[in-house]
Parts: structure tokens; sequence; C-alpha cells
């Protein structure tokens, strides 16, 4: 927690490991780009204000939610009249900033 929480505020955080066949498995998918193909799939577009993210109409979507793009590094960012917008984590890691690591 900060230091600058004050007292009587504190929270917690439930943590469960990840099998590593996961974390591979992710990775492999990560590295087919298999996320360029969501875009085809009903209810999701591209996101013209952010680069790399992803429009998703909760009311059409099906097949992908918050749960399955969350492997490919999409992190939803707000819902906005039943639509969640998704911000892809590669794309952010990929600015200026982020530019002598690894």
């Amino acid at each position: 927690m900060p230091l600058y929480q004050a007292k009587g505020e504190g929270g917690f955080f439930l943590i469960k490991p990840i099998p590593k066949v996961f974390l591979v498995l992710c990775a492999i998918i990560r590295d087919l780009k298999i996320d360029r193909l969501f875009p085809f799939f009903p209810g999701v577009k591209k996101d013209p204000n952010t680069s790399g993210g992803l429009i998703l109409n909760l009311a059409i979507a099906r097949i992908l939610t918050k749960q399955p793009l969350h492997l490919f590094g999409y992190r939803a960012k707000e819902t906005i009249e039943n639509k969640l917008h998704l911000k892809s984590r590669k794309h952010a890691a990929q600015t200026a900033l982020y530019q002598k690591e690894k």
C-alpha cells in the first residue's frame, strides 16, 4: 500500500499463480498476431482515437469479451453507452518512454 494512504482505508489483493503453460500459450498467440483479426468479429471495431485500440459493442460481441482480450494484452479503458473501449498494452509500450526497455 502507498505510504500516503490514510489509516483505516486499506485494501487487499488476492493473487493466485498462473500456470506456466498459459503464459507460454499467451506469448505464442501474441507472436502470431491473431489480434489483427479482431475487427472482423461482430461487435468489434478499431478505435479511431487510439492507436491499437478496440471498441467492443457489449450488446453484439459474444465470443470476444473482456477476459479473452485481456490475454492478448488489451486492457479496458472505459465503458461508454454499452461499448467497451480497450487499449493495447503493446502499442502503449512502443512510445518514446519505453524505447530503451527490453
